[in-house]
């Protein structure tokens, strides 16, 4: 199940986090995440405190987390988008990730399919996103979901990583 994050809810992301991270740089992923830097617990509490952070619950632990919100970092207005709707009309994908004990069992798509649901009830004309173009599961997952790819820029991830070879994704609602 999908739901909001609660407060007790924080500290496990933050470990999400860095569990994910760890699991990535173990296996030769393409992640832009960096331990300490981003995502960090502040990143999930900014999430809860503005209430856009979500979990995938299954009643005994956390699988995943999300913060799904309408806000578009300054490299998203130079990206020519298929939606050319008023940017606040946009959700956009923040820190999608699932435990690496839970991956392959569905969750990310659960998730996808609640932003999909969120953004339809926001009167959403879109979904945005950006992943790094090295970063192929990523990619794949997303286009399996109806995301197309819309341009390749770079991305300055919470001000402190630079990420110069993103892949800028897009769903039309």
């Amino acid at each position: 199940m999908i739901r909001k994050a609660e407060e007790k809810d924080i500290s496990l992301i933050a470990e999400l986090y860095d569990t994910v991270i760890d699991y990535q740089n173990a296996n030769g992923s393409y992640m832009s995440w960096k331990k300490g830097i981003y995502p960090t617990v502040e990143t999930a509490e900014l999430g809860f405190s503005l209430g856009t952070l979500y979990v995938h619950d299954n009643g005994t632990q956390i699988g995943g987390s999300v913060i799904l919100d309408c806000n578009q970092s300054e490299e998203y207005y130079s990206i020519d988008w298929k939606t050319k709707n008023d940017p606040r009309n946009a959700l956009v994908i923040h820190t999608l990730c699932v435990a690496p004990e839970h991956m392959g069992m569905g969750i990310a798509t659960e998730m996808l399919t609640f932003a999909k649901e969120l953004a339809a009830s926001l009167n959403c004309a879109s979904i945005r996103l950006a992943t790094n173009s090295k970063n192929l599961g990523a990619i794949s997952l997303y286009e399996k979901n109806g995301f197309s790819i819309v341009a390749y820029g770079r991305v300055l991830l919470d001000s402190k990583i630079e990420c110069p070879k993103q892949c800028f994704m897009e769903y039309v609602i």
